[in-house]
């Protein structure tokens, strides 16, 4: 919905957002939130370990819900995207390292914008 974009707006004024939202519910209020901010960038997806088709299993609220990977002939909601794919497809230069899900980022300039590269992954 974009409670954590919020936040990391507020924080990091300067800074390019990719927002990633699975559920088409809290994917439109976002998308009416962020829509015309140009340093916010709303992708309706599932952040996954990799590439794959994922299905939104609705939980026990409309605030409660999971996704799951599914076989590529089964039914599916939307697509599950790594954060490699993400960079690839956002045109970023950044050079990740993963360790011990700590996400290491070098502290450099982006070509694309000029600006300082900062990632920063908030999944709940």
């Amino acid at each position: 919905m974009g409670d954590e974009t919020i936040r990391f707006r507020a924080h990091h004024p300067d800074a390019e957002i990719i927002a990633v939202e699975p559920e088409p519910g809290d994917y439109s209020i976002l998308e009416k939130n962020f829509g015309r901010d140009p340093s916010v960038h709303c992708i309706r997806a599932g952040l996954w370990p990799e590439t794959g088709e994922l299905r939104i299993i609705e939980g026990d609220s409309n605030q409660v819900f999971r996704v799951e990977q599914v076989e590529d002939n089964e039914p599916h909601d939307v697509e599950g995207v790594s954060i490699p794919l993400i960079l690839e497809r956002s045109g970023w230069d950044i050079n990740l390292t993963f360790s011990n899900w700590i996400l290491r980022v070098p502290s450099t300039s982006s070509s694309r914008t000029g600006r300082r590269s900062v990632f920063r992954v908030s999944a709940h």
